[in-house]
């Protein structure tokens, strides 16, 4: 049952995830990056100016996965007793939905020739994703 539970909710929030659009979002972030207009995904934020055509190698880093404030909470008080999520359901999605994203990540990065390393340096663009 937990195994249909993490499915279920890698599937749902990755949905959420791309279907989630930009209103909402400031236009600067606390760093003084501007809100890119028009994109695919929820949110982009980038330094006015800047090319990424300088970069020729890719670092991923872990996927940062987050739920909604009170999610588990308020998914509990609806939940029989059997299906309740508990704090160790939470970590276990939150590494599986982090999983399965750095794996597609990869799989879509590296699809066109983009090399992917583990460290950073001189031509590489580091990206840490969040869900």
């Amino acid at each position: 049952m937990l195994k249909h539970v993490l499915v279920s909710l890698a599937v749902l929030l990755l949905t959420a995830c791309a279907a989630t659009t930009q209103p909402g979002f400031p236009s600067q972030s606390p760093d003084g990056l501007q809100l890119v207009p028009d994109t695919k995904l929820a949110a982009v934020y980038m330094k006015p100016g800047a090319d990424l055509g300088q970069y020729s190698k890719i670092a991923l880093l872990e996927t940062y996965v987050s739920f909604a404030k009170n999610w588990q909470r308020d998914y509990n008080e609806q939940a029989t007793f059997e299906n309740q999520v508990t704090d160790k359901d939470m970590q276990a999605i939150r590494a599986k939905v982090a999983s399965e994203f750095n794996k597609e990540m990869t799989r879509v990065l590296t699809a066109d020739g983009r090399q992917l390393v583990t460290t950073g340096g001189s031509g590489v663009l580091i990206l840490r994703p969040a869900i």
